[in-house]
């Protein structure tokens, strides 16, 4: 037949005083009066039925009873304390960072070797779903997040404006003789189509030459990047995020149209957790970035 246990603060104050074979020791340790040790024992002898100290002069010590009870509720109180512990280690060590594959893979995975050589006790994982995760619910430290905000529960620091063009490759300009942006429409294009749409009225071409193209969201900039140089066609991207590619003329504009989106992107993380140490110094570290 399955026996209750009895209550927790019994048992700790049994555990304490097993391990010091003392109660004013373990009323020291456990921060309680040695009134509230003795207490606490004498309501778990009356719960069990059976002494687990007997007076010896000034001092107690374990029955057999005791005994036995003692060694197996310390080693419980020893295996509690070190899970936890683990647990506590590990969330003080491992930064988690949620965020979405392009802006994770292409603007901060290259920076984060600065964040660790100033934090190398600091280990850090990045999960790059596509799927809006819950941050507040502690499944990760901080999040990368587009968006106009605010977020109930959490914290956001701007870090720059979501702003989207149209690119592809040098060579692909000079053999489609791209002259207009309506030209593009000859193309494959690869993003998404909200923001294909806009870029077009932008550029100031008409809704109905707009309404027939065909476009390919393949979820990830990255990933349309890399179909538009592949297959000669153009791919719609924000350009903080390819700023090397750019630079070094791997990805040309054809066209000098850029639409500046109303969401930004953030920084987040939930408000509660916001004095934490390891979020703290990420925070520092990124927004000395932007």
């Amino acid at each position: 037949m399955e026996t209750l246990l009895p209550p927790l603060s019994a048992l700790r104050a049994f555990e304490a005083a097993a391990r010091h074979q003392s109660y004013t020791r373990a009323a020291d340790e456990l921060h309680m009066t040695q009134a509230a040790v003795s207490y606490q024992i004498k309501a778990l002898e009356t719960r069990l039925g059976v002494a687990l100290f007997r007076r010896q002069g000034r001092h107690v010590v374990l029955t057999d009873t005791g005994e036995r009870l003692g060694a197996a509720v310390v080693d419980a109180f020893s295996r509690l304390r070190r899970a936890v512990g683990a647990e506590v280690a590990q969330a003080q060590e491992v930064l988690s960072i949620t965020a979405l594959p392009t802006i994770a893979g292409n603007w901060l995975a290259p920076r984060l070797g600065e964040f660790q050589i100033a934090h190398p006790s600091l280990a850090v994982r990045i999960d790059t779903s596509i799927v809006l995760a819950d941050i507040a619910d502690g499944a990760f430290d901080v999040g990368l997040r587009v968006g106009v905000g605010p977020w109930p529960g959490l914290t956001a620091h701007r870090l720059m404006q979501s702003t989207y063009t149209a690119v592809c490759a040098p060579e692909t300009i000079a053999a489609r003789r791209l002259k207009k942006p309506a030209d593009l429409l000859r193309m494959p294009l690869y993003g998404r189509p909200v923001w294909w749409h806009e870029w077009f009225r932008t550029a100031g071409v008409p809704e109905t030459a707009v309404s027939r193209m065909v476009e390919m969201d393949l979820g990830v900039q990255s990933f349309e990047v890399k179909a538009a140089l592949a297959n000669g066609g153009a791919a719609m991207i924000s350009p903080a995020f390819f700023a090397d590619d750019l630079a070094s003329g791997r990805l040309v504009p054809p066209f000098a149209v850029e639409v500046r989106e109303a969401a930004s992107y953030w920084l987040v993380y939930a408000s509660a957790r916001a004095a934490s140490p390891k979020i703290a110094a990420f925070r520092q570290w990124l927004l000395g970035l932007v």
